[in-house]
């Protein structure tokens, strides 16, 4: 059995760290990870940096064994920092450095350099996206460190049905310039008089509208837990404003809720561009964000392809943690691989993709490019006229999975629809 540590060290569900690991514990509760024990240790007791690395090391060393025990944690507060001889697993999310430089604020270097340290000493580092990577390329050489890269995880679908869109727009986000708050008051003052708008995070009470916005705007603070879910559950389109996002937590919310995003096309945010669901501007292209607002309003979006955007999304994110168990035990789900998605330009296929739609439509032909190849493979399948969409797992980028592609089929791919966890 081995032991999984999530380590939360800023207690605050208001934090994209919180809704992370709270997801992330979901996933490993699942059947395929039978011979996980998950922990949760957070900083309830608000501790300082110092206070709170001391007692990781010590509660750990305590009560945990090197040999069976992962510990995870963001690289936020160094938390592990003071632990020796564990297989640490450091997360990346956003160190407050770039935080700080984007706010134009002093970096706090004696933080920067410990959040650095962990990252070096980790047994393994797992980036949402490349864009973290890049932004770090400076502080860290990650040719040294032993790195992966795959998306943040993917709440369950809410069920969003009985839920009356109240509002044409929602924005959630802190009151700070990381944010794009700079940019709020133009993009309202755009909005025709009949729309209505919900403006909600930490300090957004303080945040000041501008006085030639005709639209109705109903200003709150931060929204936690269900309160936040069912703000979001009311909206049209959510607008996530960020100047840089690694992998915004934002942004899954809202698709697994089938809700269509507009966002600054930078950073994290670029991986999830994807027609009809996630719409990107240039920033400052206040002109394309208000169109985006308006076109959403007047279109109907097809759902199937917001369920299978978040089950590649799923996928992606349980090959992430399978090969993280594997990298600790070579014994566990061997051959594991992640398979990542630009979705910009992805031809989705059209179908219902969940973990719960399983078996899938009788119309789709499942190709296994593992153990087919283009000099083997029986096309007289297609001769079936009933066959519509194909999903490729495996080897992508194959000889067959490049002919496959060009064919006349809605064409997905999947990395892995196993269950099987040894």
């Amino acid at each position: 059995m081995v032991n999984y540590i999530l380590i939360n060290p800023l207690k605050n569900n208001g934090f994209g760290i919180s809704s992370y690991i709270d997801i992330a514990n979901r996933y490993l509760e699942d059947d395929i990870f039978k011979h996980v024990n998950v922990h949760i240790i957070s900083n309830d007791e608000k501790l300082d940096r110092a206070a709170f690395q001391h007692y990781i090391s010590t509660y750990i060393a305590k009560n945990f064994s090197k040999s069976n025990t992962i510990i995870e944690s963001p690289e936020t507060y160094a938390s592990t920092l003071t632990l020796a001889g564990y297989y640490v697993h450091i997360r990346l999310h956003t160190p407050i450095a770039i935080v700080q430089r984007i706010n134009k604020v002093p970096v706090d270097e004696i933080r920067l350099q410990e959040e650095c340290q962990v990252i070096n000493n980790a047994s393994i580092v797992s980036a949402p996206s490349d864009a973290i990577v890049d932004e770090l390329s400076d502080d860290i050489n990650f040719s040294d460190v032993n790195k992966v890269i795959y998306r943040n995880p993917i709440m369950q679908i809410h069920n969003n049905g009985s839920y009356l869109k109240e509002y044409d727009v929602v924005f959630m986000g802190r009151n700070e310039r990381l944010k794009g708050v700079e940019y709020l008051n133009s993009i309202l003052e755009q909005l025709p008089p009949h729309y209505n708008v919900l403006i909600f995070g930490q300090r957004m009470n303080d945040f000041t509208l501008s006085t030639n916005i005709q639209c109705h705007v109903t200003v709150k603070g931060a929204l936690y837990g269900e309160d936040k879910i069912d703000a979001l559950n009311k909206s049209k389109c959510i607008l996530a404003l960020s100047l840089f996002e690694n992998c915004s937590m934002v942004i899954l919310e809202a698709l697994a809720m089938n809700i269509p995003v507009i966002c600054w096309d930078v950073a994290g945010n670029a991986e999830f561009i994807a027609e009809g669901m996630v719409f990107g501007a240039k920033i400052g292209d206040i002109n394309t964000i208000n169109d985006h607002i308006l076109y959403i309003n007047q279109t109907e979006l097809p759902l199937p392809v917001f369920n299978e955007m978040c089950f590649l999304i799923y996928s992606e994110f349980l090959s992430g943690l399978k090969v993280i168990l594997n990298d600790f035990n070579d014994t566990m789900f061997k051959g594991e691989k992640i398979v990542r998605h630009n979705f910009r330009g992805y031809k989705f296929s059209n179908i219902s993709l969940n973990k719960t739609s399983l078996p899938l439509p009788s119309d789709t032909y499942i190709v296994d490019t593992r153990k087919v190849s283009i000099s083997n493979f029986d096309f007289s399948i297609f001769d079936d006229s009933t066959v519509n969409n194909l999903i490729l797992k495996g080897n992508i980028g194959s000889d067959l999975f490049d002919y496959i592609s060009k064919s006349k089929f809605n064409v997905s791919e999947i990395p892995s629809l196993d269950t099987e966890s040894f």
